[in-house]
């Protein structure tokens, strides 16, 4: 996925069609997407979006403890325009969600900390990131 994630996709998409229950097949499936999205034409963008952010949902519903999908995850709601399904509401979900899972608080705080910056909320900020 890192030297060809055009290649990797497809890799991956058949490894899906082959056994559709493995979760690291779909989190590597997402991060391909998304390593190619910038290659891709203004109405591709869409589509790719919502393909990777419905296989990280399918990585977490596979294995909710799944710290590096939700992170993921949690940083595409926070990144991504309102139109291709970006919302801080489920960010914060995501980053609340890390909280709960083993060696996820962190991750959960920094990105809780990250979303209270955007919202100017400076002392929230400060909680999560102390």
């Amino acid at each position: 996925a890192e030297r060809a994630p055009a290649d990797a996709r497809s890799l991956l998409e058949r490894s899906i069609a082959l056994d559709a229950t493995i979760a690291d097949a779909h989190y590597w499936h997402a991060t391909a997407i998304f390593s190619t999205i910038n290659d891709a034409g203004m109405l591709a963008k869409g589509r790719l979006a919502g393909q990777g952010r419905s296989a990280l949902e399918r990585a977490i519903e596979l294995d909710p403890d799944y710290i590096a999908a939700r992170i993921a995850l949690a940083e595409f709601y926070r990144n991504a325009p309102g139109i291709a399904g970006g919302s801080m509401r489920k960010a914060q979900q995501q980053a609340e969600s890390l909280l709960t899972i083993e060696g996820g608080q962190p991750h959960g705080h920094r990105l809780l900390g990250a979303i209270a910056m955007s919202e100017k909320q400076w002392a929230d900020a400060e909680r999560h990131y102390s």
